[in-house]
């Protein structure tokens, strides 16, 4: 067996039998101090136990060292509780992840197909499940310029700011800004109606605001990059 196996091999194994050591797995998987407060706790009180039953057996009476065991054997049960319950709020945590990341990936590719009323409804479902979520307000302000709806485009951008994490994207946010206000100066000066839903072939007369469309794909495409790594 070859060092690579044996090492993942021993790691697999601490994984798995740790699971009976209270905190183990939130300090396995988290990394968390309460994981380290429950496992150092439970090992001091394992130690203690272990002394005073078989090698300072005078210091507490028969009963005493019994009643020991007991706590002991109820320390182990509620820690082995707390992390069963622990593990699954990490499960439905990692599952809910990753269908949002799906939604996602759907919401971009109906980006690209130029399907604005299936992205948008993704965009917005993903919304609903995390208000805080910027990359879907950022690419729904981009699929609502798409479809000529700019003031509710323009109310998207201005609820991102406000996000905490924004700021990554603050390039994309000011030429999203940028392409709505070539827009709505070019539909003032030609009279076209701003929300009339034919706003693709108004950008494409813009020429520069075209270019600046770039915004939502960088988004899409930098949270999938992320998503890989």
């Amino acid at each position: 067996m070859s060092g690579t196996s044996q090492t993942g091999h021993r790691a697999s194994a601490a994984g798995f039998y740790g699971w009976a050591w209270p905190g183990v797995p939130q300090l396995w998987r988290g990394g968390e101090w309460a994981g380290f407060a429950w496992a150092a706790a439970f090992a001091l009180a394992l130690n203690l136990q272990v002394l005073v039953a078989f090698l300072y057996t005078d210091l507490l009476p028969a009963i005493g060292i019994w009643t020991g065991w007991l706590a002991i054997g109820g320390f182990w049960i509620a820690g082995l509780v707390v992390g069963r319950r622990w593990t699954k709020r990490q499960t439905r945590t990692a599952d809910a992840y990753q269908a949002e990341q799906s939604l996602y990936s759907d919401a971009f590719h109906d980006y690209l197909q130029m399907n604005w009323v299936a992205a948008e409804a993704k965009c917005a479902e993903l919304i609903r499940m995390r208000r805080q979520d910027v990359d879907a307000r950022l690419l729904l302000a981009t699929v609502l310029r798409h479809a000529g709806r700019s003031a509710e485009a323009k109310a998207q951008l201005d609820a991102l700011v406000k996000l905490e994490g924004a700021e990554k994207w603050g390039l994309e946010i000011a030429l999203e800004r940028r392409s709505l206000d070539e827009l709505n100066e070019l539909a003032n000066n030609s009279g076209i109606a701003k929300d009339d839903g034919d706003e693709p072939a108004t950008l494409s007369m813009t020429g520069g605001a075209a270019n600046k469309d770039a915004a939502g794909a960088t988004a899409g495409l930098n949270r999938a990059t992320r998503n890989a790594a």
